[in-house]
């Protein structure tokens, strides 16, 4: 792209959480530092963005939340994702996705779905407040674990035992077709809590969290009407 004979077009997509608070930076480390010797390995024509999304190459950014872009992504050309979600292709992926595990009309009947965080961050209060969620859940509940996590033994006590166990690696957005309208959806601070609301915003949405402190967070989240529980 830097050296392309003609300008180059880039396009940017709603990567989550980055694409509304942007990615915070150290001035010394990441900008400085980081910036220079990225100029000496890959040359001087590299552009050290603010954030993700926010490179001089880019033009177009498709986001899900178009008034809420950080400030760095407002300067682009903004488009509105589309909503596919109730196209025929789209729940014919979903049922794929999970075809051969035998969960498709378990999870159109579920009162309730559980997104775990990474096991690095789950401490005895968060797992209380799940607890205390499930307890509270009218029908069957399904718990989905985090991409990466290692140590699902973790979460054992704040589990129903007949909880319903998703496939970790099936992405939320091909799940959300078969969800019942309601459903409620509980997690930590996450893309896919930002994902359900954007494709379902009917269903009840909310966040577990011991600290929120950036009132960033607390705006999106409210604006976007997820209710953050104690």
């Amino acid at each position: 792209m830097a050296h392309a004979v003609s300008t180059p077009v880039g396009v940017y997509l709603d990567d989550g959480t980055y694409t509304y608070l942007g990615r915070k930076t150290n001035w010394f480390k990441d900008q400085l530092v980081d910036n220079i010797i990225k100029k000496i390995v890959y040359g001087t024509w590299w552009k050290q963005p603010k954030t993700i999304g926010a490179s001089d190459w880019i033009q177009d950014a498709y986001i899900a939340f178009p008034k809420f872009a950080c400030s760095a992504l407002q300067d682009k050309n903004i488009r509105q994702l589309p909503l596919n979600l109730n196209r025929n292709e789209f729940r014919e992926l979903s049922l794929l996705s999970l075809q051969g595990l035998d969960t498709d009309t378990d999870i159109s009947t579920l009162g309730g779905l559980l997104l775990l965080p990474h096991d690095s961050v789950v401490n005895h209060s968060s797992l209380l407040k799940f607890k205390e969620w499930c307890k509270n859940i009218n029908g069957r509940i399904a718990y989905k674990h985090h991409p990466r996590t290692s140590n699902k033994t973790a979460f054992t006590s704040a589990i129903p035992s007949k909880s319903l166990e998703l496939p970790s690696k099936v992405p939320m957005e091909v799940m959300l077709p078969l969800l019942p309208e309601n459903c409620v959806i509980v997690g930590d601070i996450s893309t896919a809590l930002l994902t359900s609301k954007w494709l379902r915003p009917e269903l009840s949405v909310s966040a577990i969290a011991d600290d929120i402190s950036e009132p960033e967070w607390i705006f999106l989240l409210k604006e976007l009407q997820i209710e953050i529980l104690d």
